[in-house]
């Protein structure tokens, strides 16, 4: 480092340790000094806390709060201004920036952003590291040339403006930029380099640059004469006349290494595949010295561009790399979560940053994380406001490909337009099956092409069940692909589709169902309906098989949309009946199944069976779905009671399981537990695992899951974990995401119950898990609610109540009202942990009003309204008497619906009152008759709560 550092109105003297401000000397501690040291040796750099004491006290132990006072103590001194600081910076929470600029300090380009004002620059951050490393070594004396490369739209010049801007910030070097320009002949010889050089000596301490080349490269300096008087001029130019380009190169070379002997020196050339050959020998020539220089040299180009044109760069970069001379940094494509992280930092907390935020994976495919691409497809967006689902090629990109593509020959451009309506990756048997080639001829081609990178790289080999072998290729980005097939006329489209569907289709055989979706899609494009329809329903199949369900739900509602365009007829009902079932069932899954589109599909399933002439099994149990979920549940048990009329009457075995979990989950809800246990226990003993009928939640799965909550309300604790036990390894068995995120939110609610809140924790973040991996919206709103529930219950200080009402409200948001009572009272009871007694009371007066048909949980809600009532600051003397008609309330209904865990619960709330009352004989009386009751799960909450009560009341 420099022993003198000036900066603002003051100068740093490090070999002496002081500070001046003119000739005034400011006294600093000695540890506020070597704060400011280390902070001025990092400028720009964000330096933490942490660092600071391990850099300045070492191993000596002080408090944290050390680096705070020696910072105060610093801008006192300055007479720096926290709030508005010119010279240190705090942010927040992490450490210290010092941001001033010093005075006298290294030249850099006009060319190169000041920080802060290059462009938005996301995903690059191991490629600015490793270029950063490079750096560090040039800065030492040992020269680095390095290419940077990478497609067009990648994202070079904002890669490199960036890292560029990083060493204008912090002083680190001297910097020249020079750009090449397409060229339509002979280029200018050394462009790039004398527009560098030029721009370099026009900058601040540039008199040292126009010396060197005075002394040591005078034929430079005359082509540049903007930097010489006209009596220079004149003279060099006669020398001009004798000079070789050898002694050219070598003095230029001479040059700038005396330019880097001490300061690092950065020269960037831009758009090397445009460059004349005369800057490619001066790159060579720079790059073979082994003179010591702090010198960095960094080309950036297209591989297309070099490629396609046998360009003399090619030959020149493999020879240095031959020789270790070079390194390439290759710009990779963003992932998804670039794309997201994009739209963050460019649009903040805005409202449009919120929308655009859902269109993150169709961008990310539509793009292939092509920076540039990437942001003219969101300024699209923005300016159109263009609905997601239809994002198109913005027009500048659009021009951009088509100038690309005429460059190509006539016969290479078919090749592609051909391969666009193959798809994004194709096989080269699928193109000469739709030109009518030999598969030959067309691997020829496409490598071509992709030996010259250009719309396609190469993906392996293809092997059909046919015995066909192709090699296989994919366009670089999607919006390739679409430019190509626009420029297909509407007709030919067609027929390349229906060649290319033929011959897959003939290809792959009694195996076509495993590319059905690709099948479906070349069978629609050229307009044959049937065979179009039939794989789009087996890739719905196929989907559901693998538990994707949004996938699946895209195929069904495409074939349905197909179907509508065909004649009506009986047969075409039971088709769409059938479509209507599976698009429920996939839908059903993924946002429950009461929202519109469900209901719609069971709906009109219905209206098709009945005209038909009869009630199908099927679609009774899809309105049985929706009817449930809505909370409807006298309406869902006459479904369930229709059900088991045609189930018992058709005398197909497999029925009978449905049947009685039809009848169970309604029954329980309403507080007919004893007749649900029954047909919970009855479907599971009819129920084997060979008749799974696909359905994502089938009798054996559905009884052991939601019998979990009778087994523990009836008071059969360790019951209750044994069905969720088998619950969890049944769907695990038949591996079925969605039945194991349901049984897991059900139990977690039953361990919280329990008492053990760690494993309530574990299960509500497995619910969640999968549902976030799945789509399943309302296990995962569901799970969030379980989450701040528990963690209010054990003790954790947080806004839990408002993650709950999110919760509900998505929960809501998908029509589920079912178990809304119960949810209620969650809410409930973390607003009363919270201190918000009276706005429990609301709640769990909403909780009670809602769906009275709903008696299983409201026992429960009646004894949270009575201990409610005893914490509310209103009411007076009548709130006792108001809990204490709760609580006997709570436990009567506990008795007629056979409630037992509910009415110990109560009695034990009610026995605590009268206890405080001096009623205590007769609170033992009932609470021991109750406690006594139980033979099992005495380590649960309930239970030992009722036990200390009883052992105070002896």
């Amino acid at each position: 480092m420099q022993q003198e550092r000036h900066f603002s109105r003051f100068r740093l003297d490090l070999a002496n340790e002081q500070l001046w401000q003119g000739d005034e000397e400011i006294r600093l501690r000695g540890k506020t000094f070597q704060v400011l040291r280390y902070l001025v040796a990092r400028p720009g750099q964000l330096v933490t806390k942490q660092a600071l004491l391990d850099g300045v006290w070492g191993q000596v132990a002080v408090s944290d709060s050390m680096p705070s006072i020696c910072i105060a103590e610093l801008r006192k001194a300055l007479g720096d201004d926290p709030g508005t600081p010119k010279l240190i910076e705090t942010v927040h929470g992490r450490g210290y920036r010092f941001i001033a600029q010093f005075k006298g300090a290294l030249a850099s380009s006009r060319a190169v952003p000041a920080p802060g004002s290059t462009p938005l620059m996301v995903g690059r951050e191991e490629e600015l590291a490793q270029i950063r490393e490079w750096f560090a070594t040039a800065s030492q004396g040992r020269r680095r040339v390095v290419f940077v490369t990478g497609e067009s739209g990648i994202g070079k010049t904002t890669f490199l403006q960036s890292f560029l801007a990083d060493l204008v910030g912090k002083r680190l070097a001297r910097i020249g930029c020079g750009q090449c320009v397409e060229q339509y002949g002979a280029g200018e010889p050394y462009m790039p380099v004398l527009e560098a050089l030029t721009r370099l000596a026009q900058e601040p301490n540039g008199d040292q640059l126009v010396e060197i080349l005075r002394r040591l490269a005078p034929t430079w300096l005359a082509q540049m004469p903007a930097l010489m008087t006209l009596q220079e001029r004149v003279k060099l130019q006669s020398e001009m006349q004798v000079m070789t380009q050898q002694r050219m190169l070598r003095e230029l070379a001479e040059a700038i290494e005396a330019l880097a002997a001490e300061t690092p020196l950065v020269l960037l050339l831009e758009d090397l595949h445009w460059s004349d050959f005369s800057t490619l020998e001066l790159l060579s020539v720079v790059a073979r010295r082994t003179e010591a220089a702090c010198l960095f040299v960094i080309g950036s180009y297209r591989p297309v561009e070099m490629l396609a044109s046998a360009h003399r760069l090619r030959a020149m970069k493999e020879e240095l790399e031959l020789h270790r001379q070079c390194e390439e940094l290759r710009l990779k494509p963003l992932d998804a979560r670039d794309v997201g992280d994009y739209i963050r930092r460019r649009f903040g907390g805005k409202k449009r940053a919120r929308s655009l935020e859902q269109a993150v994976p169709m961008i990310h495919q539509r793009t292939e994380g092509n920076p540039l691409f990437m942001v003219n497809v969101v300024d699209y967006l923005v300016e159109r406001g263009s609905p997601l689902r239809t994002i198109e090629a913005p027009r500048t990109i659009t021009q951009m490909i088509e100038r690309n593509l005429e460059s190509l020959k006539p016969e290479e451009q078919t090749l592609l337009e051909a391969a666009s309506a193959a798809g994004a990756e194709f096989s080269a048997a699928a193109v000469a099956a739709a030109l009518h080639h030999e598969i030959g001829e067309v691997e020829s081609g496409c490598a071509r092409l992709a030996r010259r990178e250009q719309f396609v790289a190469p993906q392996g080999a293809v092997t059909w069940p046919d015995g066909t072998v192709a090699a296989a290729f994919r366009f670089y980005h999607a919006l390739y692909q679409e430019v190509l097939y626009q420029r297909v006329p509407a007709g030919w489209r067609g027929e390349l589709h229906r060649r290319i569907a033929r011959r897959q289709e003939k290809g792959w055989g009694d195996r076509a169902a495993e590319i059905a979706a690709e099948l479906a899609y070349h069978f629609g494009r050229c307009g044959d309906k049937a065979r179009a329809l039939k794989y789009l329903e087996l890739a719905g199949q196929r989907a559901v098989a693998r538990r994707a369900y949004a996938e699946a739900d895209k195929h069904y509602s495409d074939a349905l949309a197909v179907l509508e365009t065909t004649p009506e007829s009986p047969q075409r009902d039971r088709r769409e009946v059938s479509l209507l079932l599976a698009l429920g069932e996939a839908v059903g899954v993924l946002q429950g199944f009461s929202p519109a589109k469900t209901e719609a599909a069971y709906t009109r399933a219905s209206i098709l069976t009945e005209r038909a002439g009869g009630r199908s099994l099927e679609v009774l149990r899809g309105l049985w779905n929706a009817t449930v979920s809505r909370g409807e549940l006298r309406a869902a048990l006459a479904l369930a009671n229709q059900f088991l009329e045609i189930a018992q009457r058709s005398g197909i075995p497999a029925a009978l399981p449905h049947a009685h979990y039809l009848q169970a989950l309604p029954r329980s809800l309403m507080g007919d537990i004893i007749e649900a246990r029954h047909h919970f226990n009855r479907a599971l003993e009819l129920y084997g695992e060979e008749d799974n009928s696909g359905s994502p939640l089938n009798p054996g799965l559905g009884s052991l899951t939601f019998s979990i909550q009778t087994e523990s309300i009836l008071g059969h604790p360790e019951v209750a974990i044994r069905r969720l036990d088998g619950a969890i390894a049944l769907a695990r068995r038949q591996d079925n995401p969605y039945a194991l995120a349901l049984a897991s939110g059900l139990g977690a609610r039953e361990y919280a119950i329990q008492g053990n809140f760690r494993r309530s924790l574990e299960a509500s973040g497995e619910t969640v898990r999968l549902s976030t991996e799945f789509g399943f919206r309302l296990t995962k709103a569901l799970g969030k609610i379980n989450i701040a529930w528990v963690r209010a219950r054990s003790g954790e200080v947080d806004n839990w109540v408002g993650q709950i009402r999110q919760g509900l409200a998505e929960v809501s948001a998908q029509n589920f009202l079912v178990y809304r009572s119960w949810n209620l009272q969650l809410l409930a009871e973390v607003q009363a942990l919270t201190g918000c007694v009276d706005e429990a009371l609301i709640t769990v007066e909403q909780a009670l009003q809602t769906n009275p048909d709903e008696l299983l949980h409201r026992p429960e809600a009646l004894r949270l309204r009575g201990e409610l009532r005893l914490k509310s600051t209103a009411g007076g003397k009548t709130r006792a008497e108001l809990a204490e008609g709760d609580f006997r309330e709570a436990i009567e209904l506990a008795r007629k619906i056979a409630a037992k865990s509910h009415e110990l619960r109560a009695t034990t709330s009610l026995a605590r009152l009268l206890k405080r009352q001096g009623r205590r004989k007769q609170a033992r009386t009932m609470l021991s008759k109750i406690y006594s009751w139980f033979t099992e799960g005495f380590d649960t909450e309930a239970l030992k709560s009722a036990r200390s009560l009883l052992e105070q009341l002896a």
